[in-house]
């Protein structure tokens, strides 16, 4: 074995020992399934304990299918997003009053609330938002309201673990 190889795993562990994860800036996904709320509620107990106020972005991702874009009506789409954007609200609205937060003066963790429209699948929508404002961690529930499941996680979670470059939470 050569000495480069025999260095290589002390200086992984030597690299663990003197550095621990920081989550500064964490992303929760959610989309209205209890499951999304359950990965709220860790996001929060995560960000409450990091020694300096961490941010927490609540994101809500509206998937409009391109199909739907280009076939509907311009002001009939525009009461569809008017509806998605009522619904994140309320999603927000449940987690600040479940969690007790206070918006304007919370001294534990910021809070924000984040609603994107997107034309592409939920899970692109969330990695790419997550490299665009940095966070730091990615907290999402393991199946979320799509019909659409896999066996072991739902195919949004599945998306975000595999294309996120970021560490990546899934609560059950």
């Amino acid at each position: 074995m050569s000495s480069q190889a025999q260095q290589r795993p002390q200086e992984v562990k030597e690299r663990g020992r003197n550095t621990s994860a920081r989550f500064k800036k964490i992303l929760v996904a959610v989309d209205g399934s209890e499951e999304s709320f359950k990965a709220a509620q860790y996001a929060i107990e995560l960000a409450k304990k990091e020694r300096e106020r961490a941010q927490l972005i609540v994101l809500s991702v509206n998937e409009t299918p391109s199909s739907l874009i280009s076939t509907i009506e311009p002001s009939a789409l525009e009461r569809w997003r008017e509806r998605l954007k009522a619904q994140s609200e309320t999603f927000y609205e449940r987690i600040v009053s479940t969690y007790g937060l206070d918006i304007e003066d919370n001294s534990e963790l910021q809070l924000r609330a984040e609603m994107i429209d997107s034309a592409k699948s939920a899970y692109v929508a969330i990695v790419e938002y997550a490299e665009k404002e940095d966070v730091d961690l990615i907290v999402l529930g393991t199946k979320g309201k799509t019909g659409l499941k896999r066996i072991l996680l739902g195919s949004v979670a599945l998306g975000v673990v595999t294309h996120a470059t970021c560490p990546v939470l899934v609560v059950k």
